[in-house]
């Protein structure tokens, strides 16, 4: 990794820590902790927390567990190996995709261009 890619890892954690401590919003402490740090002005981060909200919600994880129990209520005589562990993998790799965890291959699914599945 090089220290650019450190940089952005360690920045896009901290503004995610602080945009979910802040309910979707980063408040005045953080945008300061934030901007001292990594030396980003107030309106940068104003205008990423407002994308990630167009984008994603306010937590991908929430969306994710939601999207599982659902399946799982729906299907309660589904044994684990077969229909939840295919639904499972569909709603994990595009929590994947969303977040940027790990190496993602084909093209760029339609929540990363704004618009929802």
């Amino acid at each position: 990794m090089t220290r650019a890619q450190k940089y952005s890892c360690d920045l896009r954690a901290e503004l995610l820590k602080e945009f979910e401590a802040g309910k979707g919003r980063i408040s005045e402490e953080g945008k300061q902790k934030i901007q001292e740090k990594y030396g980003l002005n107030g309106r940068k981060i104003t205008c990423w927390a407002s994308d990630r909200r167009k984008r994603h919600g306010l937590y991908d994880e929430k969306k994710f567990c939601k999207k599982l129990w659902k399946f799982v209520k729906d299907h309660p005589n589904c044994p684990p190996s077969t229909e939840l562990q295919e639904e499972f993998q569909k709603v994990f790799t595009n929590f994947v995709k969303i977040e940027g965890i790990g190496n993602t291959e084909g093209p760029i699914p339609d929540s990363e261009n704004g618009t929802e599945n």
